[in-house]
C-alpha cells in the first residue's frame, strides 16, 4: 500500500524529546516500510536518523517551528499543504497524527473519505469554545483512540474505529536488574504532570529524586519546584537519549504522578522496557499500562504513593520488561494499524 503519515512540524520525526507522538509515527512507518509499504511522512526529517529506503519526507518547512505565540498558524499551513500534496498522488491510506483547528481542514479532508484516519494522540478540548471546530474537523475522519479510557471519554463526540495502544521497541532501551536508590521524574514540568508531588514523595520517603525535562510553566517551576532543589532533589534539564536511557535503567522507579486524564503515557512504557517499575496515580490510561503490584503501583492518593514507594523492591525488573514485549511492543502496535488500514 501507499501510505501517507501526517506528522508535526513542532518536532522532528522521531523527536529529540521524550514520549512524543513523532516517535510513534517513526516506529509505525519503519515497520510498514520494512513490510513492503511505500511511506511518505509529511513532517520533518531528523538529521541524526537513518530511515528505510521506502520512507520519504515532504514538508513546506525546512526546520522545526517552535511552539510559541501564533505557532498554530504554521501548523495549519503545514496540514493544509500536506493535504494538497496528498491530492496529487493516489494514496491508499492517509494517517493523520495532528489535530489543529484551521479554516479549511474540515472541507479538505472530507474529500478524502473514507481513507482518512486520525490517531488521537491527545484529548481534543471538547469542553472549550473550540469544541465545535474540533468536532467539525474530526467528523470527517475515522478516529483511533490510544487507550480504552480515551475511547470512553470521546466516543460520544467522535467516530472511533477502535483502540490501538502505543508501542515501543524494547530492544532500543537499556535493560538492567541492578537499580540505584533514586526516583526519576521524566517529562514536561507543569502542574498537571504532578512534578511537585514527586518532590513531596521524595522528601517524605528520604529518597533522592532526579527531575528531567522541559519547563512548560516557568512560574510553576519557580514557585513549586526550584525552592526544593538540593543535593538530593536535582533538576538536570533536558537530557539526551543516551542519558535518558541510562537514568531509566538505573532508577528504582519512574515516578509519574499525573493529575489530569493522561490519554496514554509513553514514558511509562520506556521505564518498563528498562526494567524499572512505575509509581503513578489512577488517572487516564495509566491503569491500562501498569499492572498494579506487578509492574508498579497505581495509587489512589498521595499517602498511598508514599507507602508504595517503600515497596518498590518487590517489583521484579524482568516482569516489567516482559510486559512491554508481550503487550506494548512497536511491532504489535504496527500490526494492529496495518490490519486497521485494510478495513478502510
Amino acid at each position: 500500500m501507499k501510505i501517507a503519515q501526517i506528522s508535526s512540524i513542532y518536532q522532528y520525526t522521531p523527536s529529540q524529546l521524550y514520549g512524543s507522538a513523532q516517535g510513534i509515527v517513526h516506529s509505525l512507518s519503519s515497520y510498514l516500510a520494512e513490510n513492503g509499504h511505500d511511506i511518505t511522512i509529511f513532517g520533518l526529517k531528523n538529521p541524526d536518523i537513518s530511515y528505510h529506503e521506502n520512507i520519504k519526507f515532504v514538508s513546506l518547512f525546512p526546520s522545526i517551528v517552535h511552539n510559541g505565540l501564533y505557532s498554530r498558524i504554521p501548523q495549519i499551513v503545514h496540514f493544509n499543504h500536506s493535504i494538497l500534496e496528498i491530492f496529487k498522488e493516489n494514496f491508499d491510506v492517509i494517517h493523520n497524527h495532528i489535530v489543529t483547528p484551521g479554516l479549511f481542514e474540515g472541507s479538505l479532508i472530507s474529500l478524502l473519505k473514507p481513507k482518512f484516519l486520525t490517531t488521537l494522540h491527545n484529548n481534543p478540548p471538547f469542553s472549550t469554545r473550540g469544541d465545535i471546530i474540533y468536532q467539525k474537523i474530526l467528523s470527517n475522519s475515522v478516529c483511533v483512540a490510544i487507550s480504552n479510557n480515551q475511547k470512553n471519554l470521546l466516543e460520544t463526540n467522535l467516530n472511533i474505529k477502535g483502540v490501538v495502544h502505543n508501542g515501543i521497541d524494547p530492544l532500543y532501551y537499556t535493560y538492567s536488574q541492578e537499580k540505584e536508590d533514586f526516583l526519576l521524574c521524566l517529562g514536561a514540568l507543569a502542574y498537571w504532570k504532578g512534578t511537585h508531588i514527586a518532590v513531596k514523595v521524595a522528601q517524605e520517603t528520604n529518597t533522592e529524586l532526579i527531575i528531567a525535562g522541559p519547563i512548560q510553566d516557568l512560574e510553576y517551576f519557580n514557585n513549586r519546584i526550584k525552592p526544593h532543589l538540593s543535593s538530593s532533589i536535582k533538576y538536570v534539564g533536558l537530557i539526551s537519549e543516551i542519558e535518558k536511557k541510562d537514568l531509566l535503567s538505573k532508577c528504582k522507579s519512574l515516578i509519574f504522578p499525573v493529575l489530569a486524564e493522561e490519554p496514554f503515557g509513553v514514558v511509562a512504557l520506556e521505564a518498563l522496557a528498562s526494567g524499572s517499575p512505575v509509581l503513578t496515580f489512577n488517572k487516564g490510561a495509566l491503569s491500562e499500562i501498569i499492572s498494579n503490584g506487578k509492574t508498579g503501583y497505581v495509587c489512589t492518593s498521595y499517602s498511598e504513593m508514599v507507602e508504595k514507594c517503600n515497596h518498590l523492591s518487590l517489583i521484579h525488573p524482568n516482569v516489567c520488561r516482559k510486559e512491554i514485549i508481550n503487550k506494548f511492543s512497536s511491532e504489535s502496535m504496527s500490526q494492529q494499524y496495518d490490519l486497521l488500514y485494510k478495513t478502510l
